[in-house]
């Protein structure tokens, strides 16, 4: 903000002008401590009676509060209004320009919206060799947020209109539009096989290729002797008209055919305290404890343990806790609770407070090792789960199904509907296959078993990887598709970088301009294809296989020794 943040009047002594300053800044404390209580509604009406009674001493900082939180409640008409009086005053302000232009969206004026996102990109024309303006995905979150909703109710003139406006230099979606100079530029079939080849020389001379496989650790319990009670998720959605949850099948059915003795608990009162009652939830806490009791289990994994922050009167984490550590103390069973999706704030949080109490924190996303805390360092086992690669190879034959993106597009990864839109307008070779986790809702079939015969048939599998504009995590479906010998486009991240290696085992894209290319090149060379596809799978069998996972796993619980699954430390 400039000057306008001022009073626009002085007054030395105290007098009126003061006592206004005063005043707005109440008013606006207050409306800020309601929109922190998701009060908006009731934060804008104080607002607007505020600006309504006191007109010519009000400054822009309680105009610009008003129009965030009006725009908050999509009143899109009302906030258009209020951004364009802040930009009569600010006509540069980025903030207000960016959200203008959305407002017009919302209400089908296309042409002034597009003038509105002239205005912007004007603003933030990069001089070259200067970084774009950051944080200006902060500013498009929301715009996000309603591409995706128009993108689940078909509205393409909406979409093309805000991927228009998002495609701003340093922005998430300017990136993927291609914004950037694609590396690819110019880049002949002759010299990408050259990259490959150069790719798995050095991988093939690398220390971690030649490293030998550490030896089991001595005093493991047999396998038949071992009992593991898995408190888990049983069903995408929690109820039984939804596909049951891939994560339990593997776990359960790769400890069975290992030998181990498995039990399982269903914890849907536990992950969604919100479908059940107080007194449900205790019920089932219970029934667990009745069957911890009868089954005696060695090891108990639990399921995103306090990841969740219920009210009274649902479970607190600190019953949790009080429970699991007496039942520890007297079945004398070992802890492991389970993140699959470390990244999120809330299982951030939950880690910490566990880490306290379990005797190890299994999660998906290497990231987390360096920011949980340093104490709990020696209990954080970064590793994949253990994928059953029967499933996989079952129906290996011919491969008739062409490049697609196999998977949802829902709220929590509403990303991908940015690049779902730019595949279908620029006409890139790649099938959209929607899988929804409702039954009979996925082209890839209700079970595990279909599911992996339709990858076993599959070619080249786009994976997005995106959650956030910042935050990229290996998904389910990067691993199912190396075990499946389907080759892996991959949305360039860090993540899947500390398991597998760029160019030998997948191949990262940045851009739809990457992705455009990678697929026509590797249709038109598929011995290419097929060898980095072989390659993977070979290094997912020697380094991630069920059997290793399983074993290191164990290691870490009964030993304290985590041994290391990942490439990097």
């Amino acid at each position: 903000m400039n000057d306008l943040d001022q009073p626009r009047q002085t007054d030395r002594a105290g007098g009126p002008a003061q006592i206004g300053v005063t005043l707005e800044a109440i008013a606006l404390a207050i409306a800020d401590h309601l929109a922190g209580m998701n009060r908006s509604e009731q934060a804008a009406g104080l607002l607007s009676q505020f600006i309504s009674n006191s007109p010519s001493g009000i400054s822009a900082k309680s105009v610009l509060a008003l129009a965030r939180l009006v725009y908050r409640s999509e009143n899109w008409g009302h906030a258009a209004e209020l951004w364009n009086l802040l930009l009569a005053e600010e006509p540069e302000n980025i903030e207000g320009l960016v959200k203008l232009s959305h407002c017009l969206v919302e209400l089908n004026d296309f042409a002034a919206a597009a003038r509105a996102g002239e205005r912007v990109l004007e603003r933030l024309k990069v001089p070259s060799g200067h970084e774009p303006a950051r944080g200006i995905d902060s500013l498009l979150e929301p715009v996000y947020r309603r591409f995706f909703s128009h993108f689940e109710s078909a509205d393409s003139e909406k979409c093309r209109a805000l991927i228009s406006l998002c495609a701003l230099p340093g922005s998430y979606a300017g990136t993927i539009c291609g914004g950037d100079r694609a590396s690819v530029s110019g880049l002949s079939d002759e010299q990408m096989i050259r990259r490959i080849d150069s790719a798995f020389q050095k991988w093939h001379a690398s220390r971690e290729y030649l490293e030998k496989e550490a030896p089991a650790a001595a005093g493991l319990p047999d396998p038949p002797k071992t009992k593991i009670l898995l408190v888990f998720r049983q069903y995408f959605f929690g109820g039984p008209n939804t596909r049951e949850h891939e994560l339990t099948v593997f776990l359960r059915e790769s400890a069975k055919s290992l030998g181990y003795h498995v039990f399982f608990f269903p914890a849907t009162a536990f992950l969604q305290g919100d479908r059940v009652t107080p007194e449900q939830q205790y019920e089932a806490l219970d029934n667990l404890l009745r069957g911890l009791i009868a089954t005696r289990p060695h090891v108990v994994i639990f399921d995103d343990l306090c990841a969740r922050r219920e009210t009274a009167p649902h479970i607190g984490r600190e019953v949790y806790r009080n429970t699991l550590v007496e039942l520890k103390k007297q079945i004398g069973f070992k802890l492991v609770a389970y993140y699959p999706d470390a990244w999120v704030k809330e299982t951030l949080e939950a880690v910490e407070y566990v880490s306290e109490f379990a005797d190890l924190v299994w999660h998906q996303n290497v990231a987390l090792s360096r920011r949980s805390s340093k104490a709990h360092a020696d209990k954080l086992f970064p590793a994949p789960i253990p994928y059953l690669e029967s499933v996989f190879q079952s129906g290996i034959g011919p491969r008739t199904v062409g490049p697609a993106f196999l998977g949802s597009v829902y709220s929590y990864n509403y990303l991908r509907a940015l690049w779902c839109t730019l595949i279908r307008e620029r006409q890139i070779p790649c099938q959209l296959l929607f899988a929804r986790h409702v039954k009979g809702k996925s082209p890839a079939g209700d079970t595990i078993e279909e599911y992996g015969r339709f990858m076993s048939r599959m070619r080249i599998m786009v994976n997005f990887c995106a959650r956030t504009p910042t935050t990229r995590i290996i998904t389910g479906r990067a691993w199912e598709s190396i075990a499946a010998r389907v080759l892996l486009l991959e949305e360039e991240n860090e993540e899947i970088a500390h398991f597998f290696v760029p160019f030998v085992h997948y191949v990262p894209f940045r851009d739809v301009v990457e992705l455009d290319f990678y697929l026509r090149f590797f249709e038109r060379h598929e011995a290419v294809r097929q060898r980095i596809a072989d390659e993977a799978f070979a290094w997912f069998q020697r380094r991630y296989s069920k059997e290793r996972v399983w074993r290191n796993l164990l290691e870490a619980v009964f030993s304290g020794r985590v041994p290391r699954m990942t490439l990097s430390p």
